[in-house]
């Protein structure tokens, strides 16, 4: 079970206070569970000079333009988007629109359905978005493409913060590696396999490289705290 520990909620409300005043777009990322929306809730009910308008996880595209264009038309100042969906590419787009430095000029591809429910297919959004997700921008592989794009377009659109384990729960997150993978009858010949790699690495005594010298004791050391856990 994570928490938020102290140094992040700091991090938090920090972000947010800066926010209030520069006017920047915030993307906070966090593993689940760590009440991540509590923290932001209780910074706005201690400023309720603040107004907020929640958008929840596992809204689909069209809610979404339909709550950005209702806090566009209301005396709100944040849209809070809770957990979006970061697969679905329609919703990356619109959050990349909503966090566009110049205009945030917000569109429906399809004028009938949104005159049917009194929205305009097209505005321009004028309020700051608070984003608060699970995602790790920071992990998110080059090789898928597209996602890869629109994440990257997100962070630097915006004030980003994330998380990280505390030291004692990184302790526990490489003990139950180990466990997992090397005391496995699998993970030793994994082991072995690394040690023999490692050691085809040879160093020229009359003309050592200091960076790959550093390097091979670091190789040598990872090996060795392997084997210890093993043993």
């Amino acid at each position: 079970m994570f928490n938020i520990n102290s140094v992040f909620q700091g991090q938090i409300e920090k972000s947010l206070e800066t926010i209030t005043k520069n006017g920047q777009h915030l993307i906070v990322s966090a593993p689940p569970g760590i009440g991540l929306t509590y923290k932001v809730k209780e910074f706005f009910q201690k400023h309720p000079e603040y107004k907020t308008a929640w958008v929840l996880s596992g809204i689909s595209l069209f809610s979404l333009y339909s709550k950005i264009w209702e806090c566009q038309n209301s005396e709100t100042q944040f849209l809070i988007v809770d957990e979006p969906d970061f697969n679905d590419k329609g919703i990356r787009s619109l959050l990349k629109t909503l966090l566009d430095p110049i205009t945030a000029f917000c569109q429906w591809s399809n004028p009938d359905i949104a005159a049917r429910y009194n929205i305009p297919s097209s505005f321009e959004f004028k309020k700051q978005v608070i984003i608060l997700t699970n995602c790790s921008f920071n992990t998110i592989s080059p090789k898928k493409t597209m996602m890869y794009n629109d994440m990257v377009a997100l962070r630097d659109r915006a004030r980003y913060i994330e998380s990280e384990p505390i030291v004692d729960e990184k302790e526990e997150l490489l003990s139950k590696a180990y466990k997992t993978i090397f005391l496995s009858n699998e993970g030793k010949f994994v082991l072995n396999d690394l040690e023999r790699i490692i050691n085809q690495t040879k160093l020229d005594a009359e003309n050592i490289n200091p960076n790959t010298a550093v390097w091979k004791c670091a190789q040598q050391a990872l090996v060795q705290r392997i084997k210890n856990q093993i043993k």
